[in-house]
């Protein structure tokens, strides 16, 4: 099945998947080579206007636990600072550079239309850093997204409902919890977190 996936990425070069997350967004991904996995993350126009950043991050479905440690994250504060992070506690994610690794996101853009932000950057599938994860067409990876506020330019603290966790599978034609018609993604996003757990993305 993986050869299939492989053969079709092949093919279509750019063809991805995404997933649909509450608050409205919508996180896509795209593989322009085999070495190479581009994300696409746009925001409705409620989190545009009242928050100040968000974070999207990647755990493996084998590692222990639905809180943040271990996750490989994508911070961006909305004026466009985009940075590689890691969660070593579920407090602030540091910067991969702070552990002598190194920041990986490029091809960085982003664009504001109509009271809607959208960011794009690329990634290695697998950069050699090992605070980041392995990106493998078909394997099945914890998700984890939160946002938050910017205040006098320090980065905030997200409160509870402003974080979550769901299950993709990053192949060429996973589409999951887009649907009106399901209340939950259709690969089964995972139960709510605890109270105490990933409380503190930043």
């Amino acid at each position: 099945m993986l050869k299939f996936i492989i053969a079709l990425v092949l093919i279509a070069g750019i063809q991805g998947g995404k997933v649909c997350l509450p608050k409205g967004w919508v996180l896509e991904w795209t593989f322009p080579t085999l070495k190479e996995i581009g994300f696409k993350l746009t925001l409705d126009a409620d989190t545009s206007a009242n928050f100040g950043w968000v974070g999207v991050g990647f755990k493996y479905e084998s590692e222990a636990g639905i809180a943040m440690v271990g996750a490989d994250i994508t911070n961006i504060i909305f004026d466009d600072t985009f940075s590689d992070r890691v969660a070593l506690t579920n407090g602030m994610p540091d910067e991969d550079k702070k552990y002598k690794g190194t920041d990986d996101l490029y091809g960085l853009s982003s664009t504001f239309e109509d009271g809607i932000r959208t960011f794009t950057w690329v990634r290695p599938a697998n950069s050699g850093d090992d605070k980041d994860k392995i990106y493998t067409i078909g394997k099945v990876y914890k998700l984890l997204w939160a946002c938050g506020d910017v205040i006098d330019g320090i980065q905030m603290k997200h409160f509870t409902v402003d974080r979550d966790v769901t299950l993709l599978t990053l192949d060429a034609g996973f589409e999951g919890g887009c649907s009106t018609d399901e209340e939950t993604p259709s690969d089964g996003e995972i139960p709510d977190m605890d109270d105490d757990s990933f409380v503190d993305l930043v």
